[in-house]
């Protein structure tokens, strides 16, 4: 049965799995790779306002066979429309350079 190291990041530094995992095939290792990346989303959500989750498969080779990540970034109220007014402001100022060329 073909073996995978999987490493992972919940934001607080890679992890890797001090021995590999034995799966029936890539498949499998890669969605189990995926369901971990999902339930380090749930556990992060929603007392984290911004995450950056990563997952990586590699094969017992060491090759890369599967990487995936998740950025969260969560906003409420005035930071929404902090945000929105800055890129709008942003957005005027390059129409203006525009024009003025």
């Amino acid at each position: 049965m073909p073996r995978y190291f999987i490493t992972s990041d919940d934001g607080s530094g890679p992890e890797r799995e001090p021995e590999p995992l034995e799966f029936p095939d890539e498949k499998t290792a890669t969605d189990d790779a995926q369901l971990a990346l999902a339930e380090m989303a749930v556990e992060v959500l929603p007392r984290a306002r911004q995450a950056a989750l990563s997952v990586s498969l590699d094969d017992e080779a060491g090759e890369a066979v599967y990487r995936a990540s998740v950025t969260i970034e969560a906003r409420r109220g005035e930071e929404i429309r902090a945000a929105d007014a800055a890129h709008d402001a942003a957005a005027d100022t390059v129409a203006e350079l525009i024009k003025g060329r």
